[in-house]
């Protein structure tokens, strides 16, 4: 499979659309799932960012390729452990749910979730000479880290991100979870040489079943 701008935009594009409907029945039916709402749309934000990256690389901009690099990994490193952990402790909240199991699991995973995220993301800025991005067989690699360093944080990030669905007292988004699983083991089995690029394009894509699990949310009583 090619990446290209015209991939990024146009899932940026679908993924805003369709996420800012996600939000909408959310807001209408049932705010605990506002978390869940945003994800596909934040994610069109993301794809936005990698396709000026892409573009950034026919035209010759360094200065935006660095830009839109900093905004693509802002939710790759930083924000999507976060952002999981965050959404669904919000979701086991919802007085829909008798009991409110995993609440104290998911505080601990969101404060660790934080601190990952700025050990991964904040160093890029204080030595930037280190931070590569390349064009890597159709995809865009971003390196920074020695590989054996990133692959252990990238096992704890991987935990982090995944594990929240698993305790989301919502079953429908067990499926979500394996299928984040399959797609982190695919994305490092055959797009080793660009992991991250590709594991959040085909995470972008697994998102829109969060559309789903948002429509047939049962609506809050009034």
């Amino acid at each position: 499979m090619c990446f290209s701008a015209s991939a990024s935009f146009t899932a940026s594009a679908i993924l805003a659309s369709i996420g800012a409907y996600a939000i909408f029945k959310a807001n209408q039916r049932n705010k605990y799932y506002l978390g869940l709402a945003f994800i596909p749309f934040l994610f069109g934000i993301q794809q936005f960012f990698e396709g000026i990256v892409w573009l950034s690389f026919k035209y010759d901009l360094e200065t935006y390729k660095k830009f839109a690099a900093y905004g693509f990994l802002f939710f790759a490193w930083f924000f999507w452990p976060f952002w999981t952990n965050f959404a669904t402790f919000i979701l086991n909240k919802s007085p829909q749910f008798q009991g409110k199991r995993h609440l104290n699991l998911l505080k601990f995973l969101i404060v660790v979730s934080m601190l990952l995220g700025m050990f991964l993301y904040m160093p890029i800025f204080f030595i930037p000479e280190k931070f590569l991005i390349q064009i890597n067989n159709c995809s865009i690699r971003y390196q920074f880290y020695q590989k054996g360093v990133f692959q252990l944080l990238g096992m704890l990030y991987f935990i982090l991100t995944v594990v929240p669905f698993f305790l989301a007292r919502d079953r429908k988004l067990i499926p979500f979870g394996a299928l984040l699983l399959v797609s982190v083991i695919l994305s490092k089995l055959i797009y080793y040489y660009a992991f991250t690029s590709t594991w959040c394009f085909f995470s972008a894509l697994l998102s829109l079943y969060l559309v789903y699990v948002v429509k047939l949310s049962k609506p809050l009583k009034r």
